[in-house]
């Protein structure tokens, strides 16, 4: 096998630089162009996907596509295992410094609220479990991957594609809040309940995140294989 460790946002989207588990999610905006795809509820730690780039950029964007996806469990594999827990990750801090939310934070600004849209609200993945594969298991997959119907062949089936096997995933929960301080008056209080139905569609147009979900897979550890 030829590794090549990379981190993706998981659903047909998005390949990110390595993320930490006590880090908070990367900037997007700073690793290539398309826009986030939302989380996923399902996804085939353990599998194999590839993309259409020939070349792709392992610390940017890269496409990520199913290639064989059996149900591993069935075939005598053990489900992964909890590799460890992170208490949250802050996706709006993100969001906000890669500069995908500039337009409703002109907004805020123009309300007379200052600080920064984190002072007001939190927007988090909360309760986070990495699950994976350690790399013995991971290796067994591959090696008898070609004797299952729906994946022989499976390096020919897209020969001149690089091809991923997720080993790692990121899965929590989205959560959305306003904060409550002490310190807002009723004016300010009613100014931020006037701006959250626009933040929320701001989050949803810039990042094509929900404000809210659970049990999602956000971020896959994948490695290449040939």
């Amino acid at each position: 096998m030829n590794f090549a460790r990379v981190v993706a946002l998981a659903g047909p989207g998005l390949l990110l630089s390595a993320c930490m588990p006590n880090q908070t999610l990367p900037n997007p905006s700073l690793l290539g162009g398309t826009a986030i795809r939302p989380p996923v509820a399902d996804l085939a730690i353990g599998t194999l996907y590839y993309t259409n780039d020939e070349t792709p950029n392992l610390a940017g964007v890269v496409g990520f596509i199913p290639l064989c996806t059996p149900n591993l469990e069935t075939r005598g594999f053990p489900p992964p295992t909890v590799q460890r827990s992170v208490k949250e990750l802050d996706l709006l801090t993100n969001f906000t410094s890669s500069g995908q939310l500039s337009g409703i934070e002109t907004e805020f600004v123009k309300a007379g609220l200052d600080g920064g849209i984190n002072r007001y609200f939190d927007y988090k993945l909360t309760n986070v479990e990495v699950v994976s594969y350690d790399a013995v298991t991971a290796n067994q997959i591959i090696d008898t991957i070609t004797n299952w119907d729906r994946c022989k062949g499976w390096q020919k089936l897209v020969p001149t594609k690089p091809k991923f096997q997720i080993v790692l995933a990121y899965r929590g929960n989205l959560a959305f809040s306003r904060k409550t301080d002490v310190s807002f008056n009723t004016d300010i209080s009613a100014k931020i309940e006037k701006l959250e139905p626009q933040l929320k569609l701001a989050l949803k147009n810039a990042t094509q995140y929900a404000v809210s979900g659970e049990g999602l897979f956000v971020v896959v550890d994948a490695v290449q294989v040939q």
